[in-house]
């Protein structure tokens, strides 16, 4: 099945395959073959370790198949793997770092990556050569499987069956299946497992990603498992983000005729069944027997089952051991369950307080004893308040009392070592309880997605919550450079979720135990919020709580009121703060102040959107304070783009630049109603309705007064002000009348309360929005950004990079030039450590123009040795086309492999590319341009 497109694979590796697959597969004297993905020998040692997987496992005498971490492609549509009975198959092992024993490997179960590039042993359904997408394993009738053939340590990816079984197909089949992820895979019929009279037993398994499609007269179902008259047993197996085209079609399973399927110690979570954001499902069970044991389902079954020792939502029995599951959540049960589609496993340990700890039964485990491990690797039953008890569910709960470590608590998105968050290597995974254990003043939160669960996350006072660390690369402390959040990357760093379910950040106090601004939050993107019964604060609610808010990212909140953020008799100190993206229903898009005087320095406010107040929406007395804001690209269906102000709020804003915003009736700009607004050096594109405002050395569209040292604005365009604002660059262009145009005074007044001025150039002056000095000549120029003369001989315009059919391909205007002489393009994997891949020279005549002018270029990923995905849903035709929205919406993308091994693409982290393009004058002075990610096309 032709789905994805990717560059083709140089003669030297294609011979060096060849090569291998004419050698005979020989084992070494205790009846092992060994595989490398790179390997060319007959697979009697890693150091001479064959490439044929197949082979190895065909081969006369074998009896067990080490593999190396790598990717094994199926070759062609019958060719894809097959087991072998009395064959041991097993992944992960790294002999490159001498990991050649059991304990060491690489396990994908342990640390899922459910999306390229995977790691560990990866078995691909995605043909690099012919872009076919072939079904992973088909284990056929003939083979007569039992037990004795075994699968342990892989990933199972991207296989693709218009029929049965896009990952695995067991017919006639009951092979041993252990320690796999199995993930982003599609069929008609069991997008992730299809068994049939067959009776596999199932161990320490995720499935996730999965997609059962309709087929003419084959119906979608079983989007994780379909089960007809077979019998196969999961334990700690977790079933999450699954998904049918078909109503109760077995999102996460499917099962129907006769046998006997058990559910031992399994977690089923988020599968989704139909069309059009379709509903939760389970588990569909159309006839057999079905049994769940210590056991914890959320998503509905359709049908009848036996449950021992489980919660299973909408079951109130509390029989047999079962927990009467009315009460919880899933929420309440799980550290951070994913809510609607997503690739994400999202993080299935027990929350500490969870109703499953220590209420199963051991006697239901097979072969429970101590050396027992639980599906990420821990011991299945571990001493708790009822010691020796095993818990509900995939996870064996790891909770320990948080302990911090000199004020300091470690948090990642899996707990490591004892869980206790005494360190890195112990760290706790539960960022609620980190927050407010007692003795607690920081909190290092490394990156990743942190999910609100049932409650949103509650700052303190006196603790300060840092993220963006990253201890696998040596970021460990404050002293280092943190992944700071990039709204054009919103995965980047560290990551709070709401997941579409209510408000990321909750702080309501009330006068008498108000919040102040010792309790900090910094480093975070704040996403997906959504407010509650009130409707107000999407991504933060703030009530008589004034917190310190620094380098965040808020976006892609919801609320009728105040989408990205709410303050009500609050004010917040927010710096370095990007809201972007945020929607409200009624109010105030981007940020709802009543009664409120928030301080925000260098703050972006763009693109949100609202009924009333696109960007702000600003009520009653005290207001906030701006200085280095920009508001721009906001909309309101009403009055008020860029901001609302009501009811005597009367908002002082220094330094701020409001353009580019739009309302459909009046005020692009502001909108007063019985309120007004004070601007002091500052610039506004886009009419001011309503109540009278107050300017002092500013820039006001339609203004032609130079009182107060305002600049007098007649006929001026923002395109005689700003460098590109078409393009959103906002920034002071050569020769623009707001240059030097500002006030020292009313800016200092405002930053250090009227102090003595310091010297011109001291850093006592600060940064304007773009982090360069803010005062930059004699005097301070009005709006957000400090004109930088002559820092920039070269002013970009539109800049992009495009991964497209095997090329990195780089575009980007220069709006003008002066003594220009060339430009390096410079690519990272990581936006901090780069390599130069192409030298530019000037177009400008003698590096000098006025004019745009456009650059393309055109690399070569074999000279980059890049990984990157590409979705090409285009290839399809016929009945195929159809599936497309299903497969766009499941998101399976795949990796393009070059060929040249250069170091700095070795380990490129999450398949991203950054790029950037550097100016070198004929000096030989270097200027940097703005850092941006590769997509891909």
């Amino acid at each position: 099945m032709k789905i994805f497109f990717v560059c083709k694979k140089s003669i030297f590796v294609c011979l060096l395959l060849v090569s291998s697959l004419l050698q005979a597969q020989t084992p070494d004297g205790n009846g092992i073959i060994y595989v490398k993905a790179d390997g060319t020998g007959n697979g009697s040692s890693w150091g001479n370790a064959t490439s044929s997987l197949q082979g190895a496992i065909n081969a006369a005498g074998v009896q067990k198949v080490f593999v190396a971490v790598g990717t094994y492609t199926v070759s062609s549509a019958d060719a894809s793997f097959k087991m072998k009975n009395n064959v041991e198959i097993y992944g992960g092992f790294v002999p490159a770092n001498n990991v050649t024993d059991w304990s060491t490997r690489i396990l994908p179960n342990r640390n899922p990556v459910t999306d390229w590039p995977y790691t560990g042993s990866v078995l691909n359904g995605l043909n690099l050569q012919t872009f076919e997408n072939y079904p992973v394993i088909q284990n056929t009738s003939d083979l007569g499987l039992t037990p004795s053939a075994v699968l342990d340590g892989f990933t199972i990816a991207a296989g693709v069956n218009l029929g049965y079984g896009g990952g695995i197909s067991n017919q006639n089949a009951s092979p041993t299946l252990r320690n796999l992820l199995i993930t982003g895979n599609m069929a008609a019929r069991g997008g992730g497992i299809y068994n049939s009279n067959s009776s596999p037993v199932i161990t320490d398994v995720i499935i996730n990603n999965c997609v059962a499609f309709t087929n003419g007269a084959n119906t979608g179902l079983g989007g994780a498992v379909y089960n007809i008259n077979a019998s196969p047993v999961f334990i700690n197996v977790l079933v999450v983000g699954n998904q049918t085209d078909v109503n109760n079609g077995g999102a996460g399973i499917y099962n129907t005729g006769t046998g006997t399927t058990q559910f031992i110690n399994t977690t089923i979570d988020n599968n989704i069944a139909g069309v059009n954001g379709g509903a939760p499902n389970a588990m569909t069970i159309n006839s057999g027997t079905v049994s769940f044991s210590n056991s914890i389902v959320y998503g509905g079954i359709t049908g009848t089952y036996n449950a021992r020792y489980s919660i299973i939502q909408g079951n109130t029995d509390f029989t047999n051991g079962n927990i009467n599951a009315s009460g919880f959540t899933a929420g309440d049960i799980f550290v951070g369950p994913i809510l609607g589609y997503t690739i994400d496993v999202g993080n299935y340990q027990l929350r500490s307080v969870a109703p499953a700890i220590d209420a199963g039964s051991n006697s239901l485990f097979p072969d429970l004893t101590v050396t027992a491990l639980d599906l990420a690797g821990n011991s299945r039953v571990k001493n708790g308040n009822n010691p020796g008890v095993i818990d509900m569910g995939a996870y064996e709960s790891q909770y320990v009392p948080v302990e911090p470590t000199a004020g300091v608590v470690y948090v990642k998105p899996i707990a490591s070592g004892n869980g206790s968050g005494s360190g890195w290597d112990d760290a706790t995974s539960d960022l609620h309880t980190a927050i407010h254990t007692a003795g607690v003043a920081k909190v290092f939160v490394a990156a990743g997605h942190y999910y609100v669960g049932s409650a949103s996350f509650i700052m303190k006072n006196n603790v300060a919550v840092y993220g963006g660390f990253d201890p696998a690369h040596n970021i460990k402390t404050l002293s280092d450079h943190r992944i700071m959040p990039d709204p054009a990357h919103p995965a980047q760093g560290s990551v709070l979720d709401g997941q579409g379910a209510r408000p990321v950040i909750w702080n309501v106090f009330n006068a008498a135990t108000a919040m102040n601004n010792t309790a900090v939050l910094d480093g975070f993107t704040i996403t997906n919020g959504k407010s509650g019964e009130n409707g107000t604060g999407g991504g933060i609610y703030n009530e008589y709580a004034s917190p310190t808010l620094v380098n965040l990212v808020i976006s892609n909140n919801k609320a009728n009121y105040g989408g990205g953020t709410y303050n009500k008799n609050s004010s917040p100190k927010m710096e370095h703060i990007r809201i972007t993206g945020n929607s409200a229903q009624w109010d105030g898009g981007g940020i709802y102040n009543k009664a409120s005087a928030p301080s925000m320095i260098n703050v972006a406010i763009m693109n949100n959107k609202a009924n009333y107040g696109g960007g702000v929406f600003n009520q009653t007395a005290p207001a906030p304070g701006m200085v280095n804001v920009l508001i721009t690209g906001n909309s309101s269906n009403n009055d008020a783009g860029g901001m609302y102000n009501d009811d005597q709020a009367i908002p002082v804003l220094t330094n701020t630049t409001i353009a580019g915003n739009n309302a459909a009736l009046q005020g692009k700009a502001i909108y007063n109603r019985n309120a007004s607004v004070a601007l002091y050096n500052s610039i506004v594109y886009g009419s001011i309705a309503g109540a009278a405002y107050t300017a002092q050395f500013s820039l006001i569209e339609g203004s032609n007064s130079t009182a107060d040292g305002n600049i007098d604005a007649t006929a001026v365009t923002p395109g005689d002000i700003f460098v590109n604002p078409l393009a959103g660059d906002y920034t002071l262009k050569a020769g623009s009348k707001a240059i030097n145009g500002g006030s020292n005074q009313h800016y200092w007044n405002i930053i250090n309360g009227g102090a003595p001025l310091p010297p011109l150039g001291d850093a006592a002056w600060g940064t304007d929005l773009a982090g360069n000095p803010r005062l930059a000549g004699s005097a301070i120029d009005p709006g957000a950004f400090e004109y930088r003369d002559g820092a920039l001989p070269v002013s970009f315009g539109a800049f992009s990079a495009l991964v497209k059919d095997g090329r990195l391909l780089v575009s980007w205007t220069t709006v003008s030039e002066a003594n220009n002489d060339h430009f390096l393009v410079q690519v990272s994997p990581d936006g901090r450590n780069w390599k130069t891949v192409q030298t530019v020279q000037s177009r400008a005549a003698g590096g000098n123009s006025n004019t745009g002018l456009d650059y393309s270029n055109a690399i070569p990923l074999t000279g980059l040795s890049l990984g990157a995905g590409f979705l090409l849903l285009g290839a399809m035709t016929g009945r195929r086309r159809r599936y497309i929205p299903a497969i766009a919406m499941f998101g399976i993308s795949m990796l393009a492999f070059s060929c040249s091994k250069q170091d700095i693409f070795k380990h490129i982290d999450n398949g991203r590319l950054f790029v950037r393009i550097v100016q070198v004058d004929k000096n030989g002075t270097e200027r940097v341009s703005k850092v941006i990610q590769a997509v891909n096309g």
